[in-house]
C-alpha cells in the first residue's frame, strides 16, 4: 500500500456517472485528475469550470505514452477508439495520463498509486494490460462517500466483531485518533475499502455495498 494514497484518473463515462455532490467533494478535488480530452467531452457539464481545476495536461510525455498505447491496438480494432463513429477519443488518453503520472511519481518513496476509473470494458482491458489498477464508477463513488463521512451501510471492522457506529469509528484510528485515509483493494469476497492510519497502518476494512 502507498504512503500517499491514490490518484484517480477518470474517463468521461465515469465522470458523468458521478453525482454532482461527489464531484464537488473535497476528496474528489484533492485526489482526482481529468485528462484534457475528457474535459473537452464534458464541456456541457454545469460544473465544468470547477472540474477544470483537476486538469491533467496533455504533455509531451503523455503523448509518448499515447503512442505506446496505440501501438498495442491491432489494426481494425475499434473497441478502444473508433474515430469514424466518434467513439472513445479520450479513452487512450486516460490510460496515458495514468501511466505518465505513475512514471513521474515512481521516483519517490511511497509514491501514490495511479488508478483508472472507468466502466468501459475496453479501457479497463487496456489499463490492466499496462498493470494499472482499475475501479468502476460505483466503486469510486463508494470511496468518495466513505471519505466524506457518509456511512457505508454498516460495514464491519477488520475483526468482524462490531459494526460501524454513529461516531464514524471505522475511519478514526483507535490508537492515535487521526483520520484514516480510504484505500480500495480487491478482497477474495469482492471490492473493499481499507482505512489506513499514516502512523499505525490498517485500522478497518469495509464493504461499501453491504446491505444494498
Amino acid at each position: 500500500m502507498s504512503w500517499f494514497g491514490q490518484r484517480y484518473v477518470l474517463d468521461t463515462n465515469a465522470l458523468s456517472q458521478l453525482r454532482r455532490h461527489r464531484r464537488e467533494s473535497e476528496f474528489f478535488r484533492e485526489h482526482t485528475v481529468i485528462p484534457s480530452e475528457v474535459l473537452h467531452e464534458a464541456q456541457g457539464f454545469p460544473d465544468i469550470d470547477v472540474l477544470r481545476a483537476n486538469l491533467y495536461p496533455t504533455t509531451s510525455s503523455v503523448l509518448d505514452w499515447l503512442v505506446r498505447i496505440m501501438a498495442t491496438v491491432p489494426v481494425g480494432d475499434t473497441k478502444l477508439v473508433d474515430l469514424y463513429a466518434n467513439h472513445g477519443g479520450a479513452d487512450p488518453l486516460v490510460v496515458a495520463c495514468a501511466l505518465d503520472g505513475k512514471t513521474r511519481d515512481g521516483q519517490f518513496l511511497g509514491a501514490p498509486e495511479w488508478v483508472v476509473v472507468t466502466s468501459d470494458a475496453a479501457v479497463r482491458a487496456k489499463a490492466e494490460g499496462f498493470n494499472l489498477h482499475v475501479l468502476n464508477s460505483a466503486e469510486f463513488a463508494a470511496i468518495i462517500d466513505a471519505a466524506e463521512d457518509q456511512r457505508p451501510s454498516d460495514a464491519p471492522l477488520l475483526d468482524g466483531s462490531e459494526n460501524i457506529d454513529e461516531d464514524q469509528s471505522y475511519r478514526t484510528c483507535s490508537q492515535c485518533g487521526r483520520d484514516c485515509q480510504p484505500e480500495p483493494f480487491q478482497h477474495e469476497r469482492g471490492f473493499r475499502i481499507a482505512f489506513i492510519c499514516p502512523e499505525h497502518g490498517v485500522h478497518s476494512v469495509v464493504d461499501p455495498f453491504e446491505g444494498r
